[in-house]
């Protein structure tokens, strides 16, 4: 008797500490959890800021142009207009230096494969760029793409820089930047943060978008 009664206790000791070692790790992940993610969070803000910098810098070149956006102007008057082949995604930026003030909003905070240039002229290039560029949106034309993260692709491989999105493309994103996800500026100057289920409906414009990839 006095051995089953031992018995008892030790299994009801143990059965205590489960519940203490159960609830110490709940505790536990409920503290650490939005630690852990809150980087993550703030890279994908800090990103769609950049993006929102970057359509303010777009439709303030464009009211001194115009109400055109680079791309739609010719490189005799400052433009980038014949600059929209190739792999020049640098150009539509680097025109824009004074209303974008740095280089650094270029670069995803995210994208640890690409680093900021110095400057806007002799050290900007592609490869330190983590968005790319619409190469045919105008200002009164707000459903097009005018710029967004690079990890954007369609079933189709883009053509010497420039990837083709047409609206019945298999449009999503990869992984390399925010988990398959990503940030999308239009023309009218508006950043939306898109999943793969969700772009479809970013689409539903209808409309072709070239794109300057970097």
């Amino acid at each position: 008797m006095k051995l089953s009664a031992r018995l008892k206790s030790r299994n009801a000791f143990n059965v205590f500490e489960l519940f203490v070692l159960v609830a110490v790790f709940a505790i536990g992940s409920a503290v650490l959890l939005p630690v852990l993610w809150r980087p993550r969070i703030c890279c994908r803000v800090n990103c769609s800021n950049n993006l929102k910098q970057i359509g303010l810098a777009f439709n303030t070149w464009a009211l001194d142009n115009g109400n055109q956006f680079p791309m739609g102007v010719s490189t005799n008057v400052g433009g980038t207009k014949e600059l929209c082949s190739g792999r020049n995604a640098f150009a539509h930026f680097a025109v824009m230096s004074n209303e974008l003030s740095t280089p650094k909003l270029l670069v995803c905070p995210e994208d640890t494969y690409r680093h900021w240039a110095t400057n806007f002229t002799s050290d900007l290039d592609n490869k330190k760029l983590s968005y790319f560029v619409g190469l045919d949106p105008t200002s009164t034309n707000a459903t097009m793409l005018l710029s967004g993260d690079r990890n954007l692709t369609n079933s189709c491989h883009q053509t010497n820089g420039v990837l083709v999105l047409r609206p019945a493309d298999n449009v999503a994103w990869t992984h390399k930047l925010h988990n398959a996800r990503g940030n999308l500026l239009f023309a009218d100057g508006s950043v939306q943060q898109v999943s793969n289920k969700m772009i479809t409906a970013a689409f539903l414009g209808g409309y072709t978008n070239r794109l300057a990839m970097p």
